[in-house]
């Protein structure tokens, strides 16, 4: 990705729709960052969360299109109160296993974690893997006995083909009732996710734990509705796929006012004043922002991300179906805020 940057900046490139995967993100950073030509560049993300450095940076030109998992880590916080869990045991992927270590989530989300997540590994590990759900299986075991039950939970902080791998694995190798007794919770990323609901094992477990997944909703709307009805456009990914649309908007937007070789910081103004209604954007027959796939929204001075503006959904993977799973908003209650 890197070097994909460089070699479009040396073509004149000067502003871009940056990657939404956190880890990308920062190598594209690094890169802007060390390029003199690429000095008043404007970077927009649909979809990076990530709390670590450089992505909160005030002074940098990086802004996303997405609350950071923060914001997303209190609504969990608030979850986790409601359901009554007091202590909870992460499972996690090499995705998200050195962000949870880094501080990913806020300090006093940390408060409920036991010390150690549990890895899950790659499809074919599978020795590696019944060892880390012989673990998880043990740690929960533990915790029951001090606490009972009803106060224990897991996380899933994975991407969803972990999740699916730990499924396969729980699947193939029994588990005792335990994995069953607690609360399940998943990350953000694995809400609508079409590799859980089309893969019978993972939407089996999902269904069967009645795992909650806290979801940052883009309610549909006059404007995004002709975009689901695109054949490019899948239900799993709703969320990204009307990010990446509006972070093309306002980067279009931004640039005709500002002008394309404009100054860094005039640029990144703009992107402000444009996007919290402080300057009307170039009028044409598609307004690019305040009316965008995403609805009405706010960016945040002090980060550059998306402010909360409207409500996060819990979903769960139920069976609506003989064989057949769908996420569905469940209530009451279904809404965090």
């Amino acid at each position: 990705m890197g070097q994909q940057i460089g070699a479009a900046a040396q073509d004149g490139y000067k502003h871009f729709v940056a990657p939404s995967d956190d880890q990308a993100l920062f190598v594209v950073q690094q890169v802007v960052n060390n390029m003199p030509t690429l000095s008043n560049t404007i970077l927009i993300s649909p979809a990076s969360q990530s709390t670590l450095p450089p992505s909160l940076a005030a002074d940098d030109n990086l802004f996303r299109l997405a609350p950071n998992v923060a914001t997303q880590g209190e609504r969990l916080l608030e979850q986790f109160d409601r359901q009554g869990v007091g202590s909870v045991i992460i499972v996690t992927d090499a995705a998200f296993e050195p962000l949870v270590e880094q501080g990913f989530f806020p300090d006093d989300l940390h408060d409920h974690y036991q010390p150690d997540a549990i890895p899950i590994y790659g499809f074919n590990d599978l020795a590696a893997n019944i060892e880390s759900l012989t673990q998880l299986n043990d740690d929960l075991a533990a915790l029951i006995d001090r606490h009972g039950s009803d106060r224990i939970g897991v996380f899933a902080a994975t991407q969803p083909p972990a999740f699916v791998t730990m499924a396969h694995v729980i699947a193939a190798n029994p588990q005792p009732d335990v994995l069953d007794d607690v609360k399940w919770f998943g990350y953000n990323y694995l809400g609508h996710s079409p590799f859980i609901t089309g893969d019978p094992a993972a939407a089996a477990f999902a269904d069967r734990v009645d795992m909650s997944v806290i979801v940052f909703e883009i309610p549909r709307t006059d404007v995004n509705a002709p975009l689901a009805e695109l054949p490019t456009f899948s239900p799993g990914f709703r969320n990204f796929n009307f990010a990446s649309y509006d972070a093309v908007r306002p980067l279009a937007d931004v640039l005709a006012i500002g002008g394309v070789d404009g100054d860094g910081t005039d640029l990144k103004a703009i992107v402000f004043d444009v996007a919290n209604g402080n300057m009307d954007p170039v009028p044409h027959e598609n307004r690019i922002l305040g009316e965008g796939a995403m609805g009405d929204y706010m960016l945040d001075p002090a980060t550059g991300d998306l402010t909360e503006t409207r409500a996060y959904v819990i979903y769960h993977v139920v069976e609506i179906a003989d064989g057949v799973y769908d996420w569905v908003a469940l209530a009451p209650p279904n809404v965090c805020r």
